[in-house]
């Protein structure tokens, strides 16, 4: 599968790290899998307009964190990607977006028949009290060969991290603690969609639209949006 590197000169992120992170991203969502090959170092430079010296180094850090293999004389390609890295990743990410103002959580692990996920929790803000808004208790969830076990507990004040590869089970754990899907055993407590909101990691709106443009389009989703 062809990668996808998207390059800013205004974000302030250099640009042999912009192309790691990016191949990175698409690496630990499954996008990339294991075995396929990347675009030679002096191909991806002339693709994106950049030096090979910006391409090399981009490809040694994904070496080093052990996401590709550079082979001489053949390439480089996707490395296996195991659970503990997943883990790390989610961790990493967390408390890069929340270790300022909070401090790690409990942990769960979200049991994936096909692929391992990890949910990470995080307090957030010192707000914490003994109130579960979402519990799953030996809940499964079957399509076709795949079968979803979830034993999950989030408390109130907690922000809840899912990190898995395409098709691992992330949106099926979401549509059930929305109710749009239906689990195959046990209930699961349901949340209530008009508290939920959504925050994309991406924009994916277009640049010219105005704040108050975007929220006539975020209300519709919403019964009591103000």
């Amino acid at each position: 599968m062809p990668i996808s590197i998207v390059l800013s000169a205004t974000s302030g992120q250099p640009i042999y790290a912009q192309i790691r992170e990016q191949i990175k991203e698409q690496i630990l969502s499954g996008d990339l899998a294991a075995g396929d090959p990347l675009p030679s170092i002096r191909a991806l430079a002339r693709d994106l307009g950049v030096s090979v010296i910006t391409t090399t180094r981009a490809y040694n850090d994904l070496a080093s964190a052990g996401l590709i293999a550079n082979m001489q004389g053949k390439g480089s390609f996707i490395l296996p990607t195991s659970p503990e890295t997943l883990k790390q990743e989610a961790l990493s990410r967390i408390e890069g977006h929340f270790g300022g103002g909070s401090k790690p959580g409990t942990q769960c692990c979200v049991a994936f028949d096909r692929c391992p996920g990890i949910v990470t929790t995080v307090e957030f803000g010192g707000i914490m009290n003994q109130e579960n808004v979402l519990e799953f208790n030996r809940v499964t969830k079957r399509y076709d060969n795949v079968c979803l076990n979830l034993s999950l507990q989030v408390p109130r004040g907690y922000i809840t991290g899912f990190v898995g590869a395409n098709g691992a089970g992330k949106t099926t754990t979401l549509r059930l603690a929305l109710g749009l899907a239906h689990p195959d055993s046990r209930e699961v407590t349901k949340l209530d969609h008009n508290q939920v909101g959504v925050v994309f990691d991406t924009p994916h709106y277009p640049d010219n639209l105005r704040l108050g443009q975007l929220s006539g389009q975020v209300a519709n989703f919403y019964t009591n949006w103000d």
